[in-house]
């Protein structure tokens, strides 16, 4: 490999190949829905975290003649902030923000999240009445689709017993001298639909959770609030305190405004369009596929005719 001029080394994070069936199937689904949403002109909220670190600051800075930056030294990253936010058309939305501390692992949870999702629903219920159309979409992070014990499968780390008592509760037929995997292969043929603890905290008054396909977080413009965010505290933070983190954070996001949120969602809807029609081209394509057999027999055609 080396005389063919390869080195050997640890590789970047691999990619994503966003055009696997997989994913056009969750965008096929999303758009679908979306296009449905925004027909019926539903109110459509984006919803996702980020975290702000006490120390954020530039990583570009200006240098002297003698190649000096800054007089203080590194600390690290430090205590940071959670920040929960939803996106409307007119901004985030204040009254619902969740800003909490954390140390460097993120406290955000799937106990937290539910019931911020209670709280958050509810206010936008009382705002909008009972008969509005209300959406929230989300990401595929692991608190967001935190199941209800309900749905939940069986673990292979439970004991047998625990196993019979799963089956016997969903009232599924089994012989008593099956084995324990016998028993799980039983359940995992029968599993229940699966119900999500945020889900259901939003049906108790009427608004449904939509998921942005998984690796796009393109389609979510509350992204762009989270860049812009992060800029600003970084160029105005001086005293590296987590209060003057936080209180920056808020002056920010009040700062999002309807003129914001139209330029972040054209931005979306132009990445929208690209794997939209990516999308149609693939399919247009296996509407038509080539069969090897004529491949074949086209070139054993070719061949022949050079032979005359």
């Amino acid at each position: 490999m080396k005389r063919l001029g390869f080195k050997y080394g640890q590789t970047r994070k691999a990619p994503v190949l966003l055009d696997s069936t997989p994913f056009q199937a969750q965008r096929a689904k999303y758009f679908r829905k979306m296009d449905e949403l925004r027909a019926s002109n539903a109110v459509i909220y984006f919803h996702d975290e980020t975290w702000a670190n006490k120390n954020e600051e530039k990583t570009t800075v200006w240098f002297d003649e003698e190649g000096y930056d800054r007089l203080r030294n590194s600390e690290g990253k430090g205590h940071r902030l959670a920040i929960s936010g939803l996106l409307g058309v007119n901004g985030i939305d204040l009254r619902t923000l969740d800003i909490f501390k954390c140390d460097e692992v993120h406290s955000m949870d799937s106990g937290h999240f539910p019931a911020w999702m209670h709280s958050a629903a509810s206010t936008f219920r009382a705002e909008h009445g009972p008969n509005a159309k209300i959406v929230i979409c989300v990401d595929n992070a692991t608190w967001h689709n935190k199941l209800t014990p309900e749905s939940e499968a069986p673990k292979r780390a439970w004991r047998k017993q625990m196993v019979t008592d799963w089956l016997n509760l969903k009232k599924l037929k089994f012989d008593s001298y099956r084995t324990k995997a016998e028993l799980l292969d039983i359940a995992y043929k029968n599993l229940p639909p699966k119900e999500y603890m945020a889900d259901k905290a939003a049906e108790r008054f009427g608004i449904e959770i939509v998921r942005i396909p998984v690796k796009h977080c393109v389609l979510n413009p509350i992204e762009l609030v989270w860049t812009g965010l992060k800029n600003y505290v970084r160029s105005q933070n001086i005293r590296f305190s987590l209060n003057d983190v936080e209180q920056l954070s808020l002056e920010w996001l009040s700062s999002v405004g309807p003129e914001y949120v139209r330029s972040y969602y054209e931005h979306v809807l132009k990445h929208e369009e690209i794997f939209r029609a990516g999308d149609k081209i693939a399919e247009e394509l296996e509407a038509d596929p080539i069969d090897d057999d004529d491949v074949v027999d086209t070139l054993i055609e070719a061949d022949s005719s050079d032979d005359e």
